[in-house]
């Protein structure tokens, strides 16, 4: 099995996780795994390789000449480069490789995913992967103007794929496609693109793709909660859960699920287990956006209402040997979930009662005149 992945050094912690996860639970494969990067250190790469070893597996580090790379394929800040190394992989791979798998390094591989690799291609098809769950009609506002323009119409119609999975038949695309070639599109597009490998992607292979089940085989964590697809309904379908947006190891100032669980269970069996688990604890602590915007919402209640009857729960900073006890709790924190989500129920309904009271005085100030 050939898998791909992109990352910097800041980044191979998490990607270590997501390997773990794959070689755990693919036993039965011989996985030769190709890591491009432009800055990975020499510590990382030893421990990725120690993590490969185990299971009689490969790694293979490619560096990526950041030389090569045309900035503007990156409109904003939310995006770095290493996200467009994967339009590379056609010039940078060897040549004897026939099938490709793609995998972002915020995923856990929670199963066997050899049906999914072995799956064949249809006539005409090159590149097997799933719906972008978060992509929808009502989206389009909160992407640039030419994203809305260009795919508004495979947005509709629901052929806007996820690129952190991608199935490739590699014998074919190595072929047909090079940087260049996206490079080109991206000018013919004017670089006014929102997700600039994910948007080249989709343009340029759009009657190329076959689509899977998202849910099994990219199963975005936060789509998952939205559905109301707890731990165990997850643990138990999802062979893929891909983790985008606000991350389960940031410990600031986002809502946590208990989807999360999922990424925790493998990450506190590596090596990097005292630092995820004093990163996060760390965060939680340093970061007072969370309890800003708590504390915002009760003075809005407060001006509303005249009063503030609901009561916040508070955490405590946990002491060494219960920091994994504390993070399991703000993961499944349901407490403080329902009580942000009351008191901006009760904010809206405040809202409504006194824009009621306006019309109503409204009307009666045109009948006395």
């Amino acid at each position: 099995m050939n898998v791909a992945t992109a990352l910097n050094d800041a980044y191979a912690p998490y990607t270590y996780v997501m390997l773990y996860s794959l070689f755990e639970n693919n036993k039965r494969e011989e996985i030769c795994v190709y890591l491009l990067g432009k800055d990975l250190s020499e510590e990382s790469l030893n421990t990725m390789h120690s993590l490969a070893e185990q299971y009689s597996n490969e790694i293979i580090y490619i560096h990526m000449d950041e030389d090569s790379f045309d900035k503007r394929l990156l409109q904003n800040h939310e995006w770095p480069m290493e996200t467009c190394f994967r339009l590379q992989l056609n010039d940078v791979l060897k040549d004897d490789i026939d099938q490709l798998i793609y995998l972002d390094g915020d995923m856990i591989i929670n199963g066997d995913i050899t049906e999914l690799y072995y799956m064949p291609f249809d006539d005409g098809k090159h590149l097997i992967v799933t719906h972008d769950m978060t992509m929808t009609p009502n989206s389009d506002e909160t992407h640039g103007y030419l994203h809305t323009e260009v795919f508004r119409k495979m947005i509709w119609e629901n052929e806007y794929f996820n690129a952190g999975m991608i199935l490739m038949d590699f014998s074919y695309l190595r072929e047909k496609y090079g940087f260049n070639d996206y490079i080109s599109l991206a000018k013919e597009l004017d670089f006014q693109i929102f997700a600039p490998d994910q948007d080249l992607l989709n343009y340029m292979h759009q009657k190329e793709t076959q689509y899977v089940d998202a849910l099994k085989y990219d199963l975005l964590a936060c789509n998952a909660f939205v559905y109301g697809m707890d731990y165990k309904k997850v643990k138990e379908s999802a062979s893929i859960i891909h983790f985008v947006g606000e991350k389960p190891w940031t410990g600031g100032s986002h809502f946590h699920y208990d989807v999360e669980n999922l990424w925790w269970d493998y990450s506190l069996k590596t090596v990097y287990r005292e630092f995820f688990l004093d990163k996060f604890v760390s965060e939680v602590f340093s970061d007072s956006t969370f309890y800003q915007a708590i504390e915002k919402a009760e003075e809005m209640n407060r001006n509303l209402s005249g009063k503030n009857a609901l009561g916040r729960p508070v955490f405590e900073k946990p002491k060494d040997h219960e920091k994994e006890q504390f993070i399991r709790r703000v993961v499944n924190d349901k407490e403080t979930e329902k009580y942000v989500s009351d008191l901006y129920d009760e904010n809206e309904r405040l809202q409504t009662e006194v824009q009621n009271s306006l019309k109503q005085l409204e009307e009666l100030m045109k009948s006395l005149q």
